[in-house]
């Protein structure tokens, strides 16, 4: 995609995070495939890595990888002292970056359009 349209369809998920906080997903679509991916988090530790993860995966898509590929390697990286259980779930997560993963894989898991979804 050389020049990105004024307006793209897309959708959002809200992630809940171990501290109860939410986190924003969306992937943005054109002609069909996802070109675009963003992530919202309020935690200013966090804002460079998030927008360097986001710009990346950005730049993949449009380069003709698959989100379904990227979402894959990414539920797979595990920290240290990252893993977490979502309170009142029995959601295991090895790191918030597979979190991240797994929320761009929630995109091709569920029926429907593109609206606004929630996972745990």
């Amino acid at each position: 995609m050389k020049n990105r349209p004024e307006e793209l369809q897309g959708g959002t998920q809200r992630v809940l995070l171990p501290n109860g906080s939410p986190m924003f997903v969306t992937v943005n679509y054109f002609e069909g495939r996802p070109t675009e991916v963003f992530v919202r988090y309020d935690d200013p530790a966090l804002c460079e890595w998030i927008s360097a993860l986001t710009i990346l995966i950005t730049r993949l898509l449009r380069a003709g990888e698959k989100l379904e590929d990227i979402a894959e390697e990414l539920s797979q990286i595990a920290g240290p002292e990252s893993g977490h259980h979502v309170p009142g779930t029995h959601d295991w997560s090895p790191s918030l970056v597979a979190r991240v993963g797994r929320a761009f894989g929630n995109f091709f898991q569920q029926p429907g359009d593109a609206s606004m979804r929630i996972f745990p």
